[in-house]
């Protein structure tokens, strides 16, 4: 009886020893474990920390239950090299998805990278800056790997006209079932009608550019196994927009304030906003301000444009806006980025007929490009139609910028331009009320804003003003940094 109590006590030590010991290196865990934690681990870096620790760890990480995930975002050109070289080409039979994100990185994959059957357990591909000539190409490596269900694509370019060969490609995919293609470019063509392919595996479709109805319609005839997603509500431009114009608003004299965000890509998202009335920066104060120049109405709407870093303007990006600017009447409109491409300006003009305010901090004549021929034919009727009485210009920094703004006002009133220190005053005053002196006889206020303007620069501009018969009917004020020109 008592060896038997006694054997029972150690048991229990010994239990107890085993539960006091605390696993302190990673050495010391399982293999499963270690197989549980790389899981969970970017793929470049679970080769670089550990390929080269032990053998153990080599045994590991070529065992088939290793999964790596590669992602490849913010990689110099030497890192770039050392992943595809050194990682991802003598592990491409394991690797289970790729995501890229340079587009440093898809230039160099897409030259010397092909996919093929030794990438038999890839499930997804993400690339983002793909050109648009290599979508074809690398779609055609793809069709051979069996188990990709997963394909997102974002082309930086928009120098492709036809998505035909694409969606075929896309459709025959073999084991596919989300795909996004996003592309900022004009309307592509799809000829998909009497193509010899299986019905797409495909379950959920993101056509992330523009498309016509009836190519959505023969898409839609090679995707039997799409199912329709009506998990989220749409409120319309009428519904949102009614809430900031009701008379609730207009008789407390409230503006209306639209911003508008863009991306690299696409608008990212339209933010209404309702502000109680307050002096804005198409105002001067009140004492400089010349009877003669036409006042704002209270009720008026504040269009903003922030943020657009795309390298390539996109015209389609303003006409998908059409609908919104069919509802609401805007008489202002403020670019609040470095320079603005003017031919986005012109197409935006076409559809604010009511615009009274216009402010840019600079703009831009000849990039991503210069005007087309329509944008031409566009910009003077533009001059013809517009309403524009104030204008500001916040960094001019030529003359031709001028000179555009005042080819497409020319019902200006007042005119606000900001400039550097080395702009010629006295070059600029001429430009603007000699040589265009017929383009600008509505102009009642002229308004130089300079940072570091002096008493003697402001009497140089005075004495021209004296001097010359075309001027004297000008008075010229010289308050703070600016120089008032009114006429």
């Amino acid at each position: 009886m008592n060896q038997s109590k006694r054997q029972l006590t150690i048991n229990g030590s010994n239990k107890k020893v085993r539960i006091s010991k605390h696993v302190t290196h990673i050495e010391d865990l399982s293999n499963e474990l270690i197989i549980e934690v790389f899981d969970y681990l970017d793929g470049c870096d679970l080769y670089k920390a550990f390929s080269k620790l032990n053998k153990r760890f080599q045994d590991i990480l070529s065992c088939p239950y290793i999964c790596p995930k590669i992602n490849i975002v913010n990689s110099s050109k030497r890192d770039i090299l050392y992943d595809y070289t050194k990682i991802i080409l003598p592990n491409k039979h394991q690797i289970v998805s790729l995501c890229i994100l340079n587009p440093l990185a898809i230039d160099l994959f897409s030259q010397t990278m092909k996919f093929d059957l030794s990438f038999h357990r890839l499930e997804s591909v993400v690339l983002y800056g793909l050109k648009a000539s290599d979508l074809v190409s690398l779609l055609l490596t793809l069709i051979s790997i069996p188990q990709l269900n997963l394909l997102t694509i974002t082309l930086t370019d928009i120098n492709i006209k036809d998505f035909s060969n694409a969606y075929r490609l896309i459709f025959s995919l073999p084991a596919l079932k989300y795909n996004k293609l996003h592309f900022i470019g004009p309307t592509p063509s799809l000829y998909l009608t009497n193509i010899n392919i299986r019905p797409s595996t495909i379950i959920h479709l993101n056509i992330d550019h523009a498309c016509y109805l009836n190519d959505l319609i023969h898409m839609l005839s090679y995707t039997p196994y799409l199912r329709l997603n009506d998990n989220f509500q749409t409120t319309s431009y009428n519904e949102l927009i009614h809430r900031f114009t009701s008379e609730f608003w207009l008789e407390r004299r409230w503006i209306f304030k639209l911003e508008m965000n863009v991306n690299f890509f696409f608008l990212t998202n339209v933010v209404y906003s309702i502000h109680p009335y307050r002096e804005n920066w198409d105002e001067i104060d009140k004492e400089h301000w010349n009877s003669n120049i036409a006042s704002d109405v209270f009720n008026g709407t504040e269009l903003s444009i922030f943020e657009p870093s795309f390298t390539d303007y996109n015209d389609s990006l303003i006409d998908n806006l059409a609908p919104l600017f069919d509802i609401v009447q805007i008489t202002k409109l403020d670019f609040t980025f470095e320079a603005t491409f003017v031919g986005m300006l012109l197409d935006l003009l076409r559809y604010l007929p009511n615009l009274n305010s216009l402010r840019v901090r600079s703009l831009s004549l000849t990039k991503p490009r210069g005007l087309h021929a329509e944008e031409e034919r566009i910009s003077r009727l533009i001059s013809i139609d517009n309403k524009i009485r104030k204008v500001h210009i916040q960094q001019m920094t030529d003359l031709e910028q001028i000179q555009f703004l005042i080819n497409i006002c020319p019902l200006m009133q007042y005119l606000d331009i900001g400039f550097s220190d080395n702009m010629d005053l006295k070059i600029l005053l001429k430009f603007i009320l000699m040589k265009n002196r017929e383009q600008i006889s509505h102009l009642h206020v002229l308004c130089l804003c300079t940072p570091r303007i002096n008493q003697k620069m402001f009497e140089d501009l005075q004495n021209l003003v004296r001097m010359k018969k075309q001027y004297q009917k000008y008075t010229i004020k010289h308050i703070n940094n600016r120089i008032y020109i009114q006429r």
